[in-house]
């Protein structure tokens, strides 16, 4: 996965904290009671050499029609039993959340962030597994060394001038090409690539970034 730098505004300052917090966003799908894919991505935190007893919180919304299907239901307890064994193989801290009401994306990860007392937060979703190692902690540290730095992007693709790094939303006149570019400094622990574009995958921020 590739490093990506997006220019935004942050609302407060990061803390000198680096301690973190891992959301993984799901909702109801057809997949559903399978565990197939957020074993997947739960397994893959053991590339991002995360502390013991970090939290990760598994953001679960709600249907739409407010009701639980049993096939729901069946998903969500089959990932209670599940968990245990997860967290001591992992030395991680594992808690399911299930928003009360249907929330969508945007609903669901300010229900997640309610429960978020980290200054920063590493979100994804529950069938966007990690592929190769990458130190978390390298990246909040950079975070908090490098105040232009305000969200970092993990992409799914190569790094390239394509797609919303064109700048395809927003002003029409906006330049995209000219904040496109690599970052490197001596200070800096990983390479970045500069970009407008914005995106709720995989990325690592801090909890002040989602206030408005």
């Amino acid at each position: 996965m590739t490093l990506e730098l997006c220019n935004a505004t942050l609302s407060a300052a990061p803390s000198d904290d680096g301690s973190l917090t891992v959301v993984i966003t799901a909702s109801y799908v057809k997949s559903h009671p399978a565990l197939l894919f957020i074993n997947r991505t739960l397994s893959s935190l053991q590339l991002l050499a995360l502390p013991s007893s970090t939290p990760v919180l598994l953001a679960h919304d709600r249907p739409m029609s407010g009701n639980m299907p049993p096939r729901y239901a069946q998903y969500l307890e089959r990932l209670r039993v599940f968990l245990p064994d997860f967290a001591v193989a992992t030395g991680l801290a594992p808690q399911i959340l299930l928003r009360p009401t249907h929330g969508h994306i945007v609903g669901n990860i300010a229900f997640a962030l309610m429960h978020v007392l980290t200054p920063y937060i590493l979100k994804t979703e529950h069938d966007v597994e990690f592929v190769a190692p990458l130190r978390a902690l390298s990246v909040v540290r950079d975070i908090q060394r490098e105040p232009s730095i305000k969200f970092v992007r993990f992409n799914h693709r190569a790094t390239t001038f394509d797609a919303c790094d064109r700048g395809y939303y927003g002003d029409p006149r906006l330049n995209a090409q000219i904040f496109f570019s690599n970052v490197t400094a001596p200070h800096l622990e990983n390479a970045y690539t500069r970009s407008v574009c914005f995106s709720d995958m995989a990325h690592l921020t801090t909890a002040a970034f989602y206030i408005p």
